[in-house]
């Protein structure tokens, strides 16, 4: 009776640790701008302007017209804190204040002066978010400590190349790893007793070779067009899941449930991005761009294991506005300056404390860029962001009303050198 209760809420456990590995990527927990000590600083908003390595996660097409070659090692640690109904509804309580260590190291190849290669490794996505000793109502003496612990990685391949004067062309081949681990708790009752079930899934795992990005763009030298299509992936992560267990009927009694294998089969879905720049003046520079992710296309996610059945997810598609202004203080050091507008994806019924709340999201940036010796250009940002949302809660998906919220400080630093 314990074991086929567990999975039961290992289905919970394992929906949101996909949440965590996929929405860390892009369903409502996508960080708005995950890495760039340059681009951080004008809210990634980068899909028309973005040039040598870097051009290679925001747009292949403009690795095209790179002269020589460029290596961009960035560095973007993260501070966050989620707070949220852990155990009881309408009551709030804070998370720790986590840290994530976000990098992106990518190098260019100008093979002629039409044509270039890049390679790099990126985090794509990623989250953290933990609650410690989170007291239960009466007669349960079982703490809970919520967390989720989501890395994704991305190793990509990619081509630019100038068609005409001003209009290039781009393409790259994308490698993707998730692994994550998540503790959740979920309160079921059988017999008509009241029983906590707290699930630790580790080591969930996925990697998929086979998709792929391509963009376009267009620089009328004052101003400039640019559009990126990211394709779908679709996956199946494999974990382990083991449980703690309390009876209403039996406080203080805490059962031991052995790890089992579970599964899940879902998709991170394709992403549009359109945006543009306009030289308003010799030393001043607006950028703006959009996107969409079809995350509307994730209504359920299909489990395995144990008597694991499909849930949904009623997810809305995710849409972001980003706008930027670049200034040039003199020929060496430009500063930078953006802001980042989030549609809310996650449903209200569906908020959990370890996930983005149920709101919108905002994200403020600033930073500079300076070129030292020539050939060396050094960047930094800093970048506040925070969402916040009601939920509804639902007795089925095991989710509580009241209020969430999660808010970030980051630090962009980067570093490209041409030679």
């Amino acid at each position: 009776m314990i074991l086929r209760h567990s999975n039961k809420a290992l289905a919970g456990a394992i929906v949101l640790s996909i949440l965590g590995g996929q929405s860390a990527l892009a369903a409502g927990f996508e960080k708005s701008i995950l890495w760039s000590g340059k681009y951080a600083g004008q809210g990634g908003a980068a899909v028309s302007s973005a040039s040598g390595a870097e051009a290679l996660f925001f747009n292949p097409a403009n690795l095209a017209g790179s002269k020589g070659s460029e290596v961009s090692v960035n560095v973007s640690p993260t501070f966050s804190k989620f707070s949220g109904p852990v155990a009881t509804a309408n009551t709030s309580v804070d998370g720790q204040q986590t840290f994530s260590p976000i990098f992106g190291a990518l190098a260019s190849y100008s093979l002629n002066e039409n044509m270039t290669f890049g390679i790099g490794s990126y985090v794509a996505g990623g989250a953290k978010a933990k609650f410690e000793n989170a007291a239960l109502p009466a007669p349960f003496t079982m703490k809970l400590n919520p967390e989720t612990d989501l890395s994704a990685l991305e190793y990509a391949a990619g081509l630019g190349y100038q068609i005409a004067p001003g209009f290039k062309v781009g393409a790259s081949v994308r490698y993707t790893q998730v692994n994550a681990k998540l503790v959740s708790a979920a309160t079921t009752a059988p017999g008509d007793v009241p029983t906590v079930t707290e699930l630790t899934l580790s080591d969930m795992k996925a990697s998929k070779f086979g998709g792929y990005r391509v963009g376009a763009s267009y620089d009328g030298g004052s101003w400039g067009l640019g559009a990126s299509y990211r394709s779908a992936v679709n996956f199946t992560a494999d974990g382990t899941a083991t449980a703690r267990v309390e009876a209403a009927n039996a406080p203080g009694t805490i059962t031991n449930v052995p790890g089992f294998a579970a599964s899940i089969a879902s998709t991170l879905p394709y992403q549009l991005s359109a945006g543009g720049h306009y030289k308003w003046s010799d030393s001043l520079t607006f950028v703006g761009e959009g996107s969409i992710t079809n995350y509307k296309k994730v209504d359920k996610l299909d489990l395995a294991g144990g008597t694991l059945t499909d849930l949904t997810t009623e997810w809305a598609d995710q849409k972001q506005v980003r706008g930027g202004a670049i200034y040039a203080l003199s020929a060496d050091t430009t500063i930078r300056a953006g802001y980042v507008l989030t549609g809310t994806v996650t449903p209200a019924k569906y908020a959990r404390p370890t996930l983005t709340p149920p709101g919108k999201a905002h994200s403020i940036t600033a930073g500079f860029s300076t070129m030292m010796g020539g050939n060396m250009e050094l960047s930094a940002a800093a970048e506040y962001a925070m969402a916040s949302g009601t939920g509804t809660g639902d007795t089925t998906a095991q989710t509580k009303a009241g209020d969430y919220k999660a808010s970030g400080y980051m630090l962009h630093t980067g570093v490209n050198y041409r030679f």
